[in-house]
């Protein structure tokens, strides 16, 4: 079993506001589906993407390390 764990972070303060952890089998395609939630709930709250991350498209073979990714978040802003 693979993982990879997205941390979401909010870049005022740069604090981790959300994480999301996705198993698989090594090599098999990552199903971004809960993530993809994850974040369309974010940008529901006002958020915008700073950085979506660097996303592997597959699981990797390596059992004792999960994949990381950081997609970095600020609040959106309005100016009138």
């Amino acid at each position: 079993m693979q993982t990879v764990i997205v941390h979401y972070v909010d870049v005022n303060g740069d604090k981790t506001v959300a994480t999301v952890t996705i198993n698989g089998r090594s090599d098999a395609t990552i199903d971004t589906a809960i993530a993809d939630k994850t974040l369309a709930n974010f940008k529901a709250a006002g958020y915008v993407v700073v950085d979506a991350g660097d996303w592997p498209a597959t699981y990797d073979t390596d059992d004792a390390t999960p994949q990381q990714v950081m997609v970095r978040l600020d609040h959106d802003t309005t100016t009138q």
